[in-house]
C-alpha cells in the first residue's frame, strides 16, 4: 500500500514558494506525491522503498560555465520521519552504488548545491559496474553537453517496479537492500528543450534502462518515447504544455536532433 506523508512533515517545503512555482516546475511535475523540494531539484519519494520515483529539475548553460571538483557527504532525508530514511548502512555491502537521480556534477555549480544531491531521498540502488560507472554516467555527461548546446533544458530522472514483476526477475517480490530499501529494475530520463518561441521548435528525448551491467555505453540504443515511459509508471510529463505539443513530443523518438 502506497504510504503518503503527513502535511506537516513537508509544511516547509509547501510553503517555500507557495504561491510563485519554481523554475523546475515550468513545465509541470510528472506527479504530486510525497513532494519535496530541494531547492535545486524537486523529488517524489517512495515511502514504502525509501527511494526517489523521480527528481525533476532546470539546467541551464550558464550552470555549467563554472563548476566544482566533485565533493559532498550522503545526508539522511529529513523531511520525513526516520522510519521512511534510507541511510548509508542500508547500502554498505550490497553490492549496489548509491545511483544518484539528479547528478552531483548537474549541481557543481557551488558547494551548496553540489552537496543538496548527496542525499539519500536522492538515489537508488543502482548496479555499479556497466551501469551506473558506464551507461548511466555516459548518458549524464551527454545531458550537460546538451544543456551547453542547447542553453536551457529540463530533466526528469526516475525509477519504477513493475507492477507484476517488481523486481525484473519474473517473481512478484521486490528486492531490498539493507532495511527494506527497493532495488527498481527500471530506471529512465527524460529530456526537453524549449528551443525557440513556437512549441512546434521543441525538442525531446526519453531513455530507458534495466538495472543491469551492461557490456558497453551505447546509451542511445535505449531511447525510447516519453509516452513509453508515461504508460509504464502512470506518470504525466510536460503536462503544463498543450495537448496537441505534448501528443507531437511524446509519441515520436528524436535521437536525430540530439547530436
Amino acid at each position: 500500500m502506497k504510504k503518503y506523508l503527513l502535511f506537516i512533515l513537508l509544511m516547509p517545503s509547501f510553503l517555500f514558494g507557495a504561491t510563485t512555482l519554481s523554475i523546475h516546475e515550468k513545465y509541470g511535475l510528472p506527479s504530486d506525491e510525497n513532494l519535496i523540494k530541494k531547492g535545486t531539484y524537486i523529488l517524489s519519494y517512495d515511502l514504502d522503498y525509501k527511494i526517489p520515483n523521480w527528481v525533476a529539475y532546470h539546467l541551464s548553460k550558464a550552470d555549467l560555465e563554472n563548476t566544482l571538483t566533485r565533493s559532498g557527504t550522503w545526508k539522511v532525508e529529513t523531511k520525513v520521519d526516520s522510519e521512511y530514511r534510507a541511510k548509508a548502512s542500508d547500502y554498505s555491502k550490497s553490492g549496489y552504488d548509491k545511483g544518484h537521480l539528479c547528478p552531483s556534477a548537474d549541481m557543481a555549480r557551488s558547494a551548496k548545491t553540489m552537496q543538496s544531491t548527496f542525499c539519500y531521498s536522492n538515489c537508488a540502488p543502482q548496479v555499479g559496474k556497466g551501469f551506473n560507472r558506464d551507461m548511466w554516467e555516459m548518458l549524464e555527461e551527454q545531458v550537460r553537453a546538451w544543456a551547453k548546446a542547447k542553453k536551457d533544458v529540463w530533466i526528469f530522472a526516475g525509477v519504477y517496479f513493475d507492477p507484476d514483476n517488481p523486481n525484473g526477475e519474473g517473481d512478484s517480490t521486490v528486492k531490498t537492500i539493507g532495511n527494506g530499501v527497493g532495488v527498481p529494475p527500471h530506471w529512465y530520463k527524460i529530456i526537453y528543450a524549449p528551443n525557440g518561441p513556437s512549441p512546434n521548435d521543441d525538442e525531446v528525448i526519453a531513455f530507458e534502462f534495466e538495472n543491469i551491467a551492461y557490456p558497453d555505453t551505447k546509451f542511445r540504443e535505449h531511447e525510447v518515447t516519453v509516452r513509453q515511459i508515461e504508460d509504464e509508471t502512470g506518470l504525466d510529463f510536460l503536462n503544463k504544455l498543450p495537448k496537441a505539443v505534448q501528443d507531437k513530443l511524446e509519441t515520436k523518438k528524436e535521437v536525430e536532433t540530439w547530436n
